[in-house]
């Protein structure tokens, strides 16, 4: 329709006009790496902040399913590359009463797009009751705020990929790894879309 013509097409992360889709400056911003958090293996797309990281907040507080999904295809592309085989893919799970709000789970989208990536399945194996968002507490708070909310619904066997969408203390995705460790699983690495750890440790090495 001649309506189309009308229509600017802006980035998503910076508001460039353009095509749709990222803009090239915003593409640039994801590379996978290893993120540094003692204890885990975790890698991130992106830095926190960021125009990853910007693209998110808007995807999330939007309920915009859509340009999560944009972000879900985007680090299944390069998990492709991660060094392992793993042998399930879970995601870190959302209250029920922010998936009702917000019409999705973010790790649930991402993970969704990275387990065919990488040929795993993909389990959705741990709740979280509703409760005090993480994001407001500092890592103490964020470790308390878990207790008695998080846990295991279905054992897992093997090597397990996590996926979340953001991690800055690392207390969220530990927790959900100890939640998974037991009888069957056998090791938890983290993959995240955007991480405050982005690049340290490969910065160090």
């Amino acid at each position: 329709m001649w309506l189309d013509s009308l229509w600017v097409a802006t980035c998503p992360g910076c508001d460039a006009p353009g095509p749709p889709g990222l803009c090239r400056v915003c593409q640039d911003d994801q590379r996978l790496r290893e993120a540094a958090y003692e204890g885990m293996n975790v890698w991130a797309l992106a830095p926190y902040p960021g125009p990853t990281a910007k693209v998110l907040v808007r995807a999330k507080y939007a309920g915009d399913r859509g340009l999560m999904d944009l972000l879900g295809r985007s680090l299944a592309a390069a998990a492709r590359a991660l060094p392992g085989r793993w042998d399930a893919v879970v995601p870190v799970p959302s209250p029920w009463t922010r998936r009702f709000t917000r019409g999705f789970a973010p790790a649930a989208v991402l993970a969704a797009r990275v387990a065919p990536a990488l040929g795993a399945p993909l389990r959705h194996a741990l709740r979280l009751a509703p409760g005090k968002k993480q994001a407001s507490l500092d890592a103490a708070g964020r470790q308390r705020n878990l207790v008695g909310r998080l846990r295991s619904v279905r054992p897992v066997r093997g090597r397990v990929l996590l996926v979340d969408d953001a991690v800055t203390t690392g207390t969220t995705a530990r927790s959900c790894a100890r939640e998974l460790l037991g009888e069957r699983t056998d090791a938890v690495d983290v993959l995240t879309l955007v991480s405050t750890g982005w690049g340290d440790a490969a910065d160090r090495s």
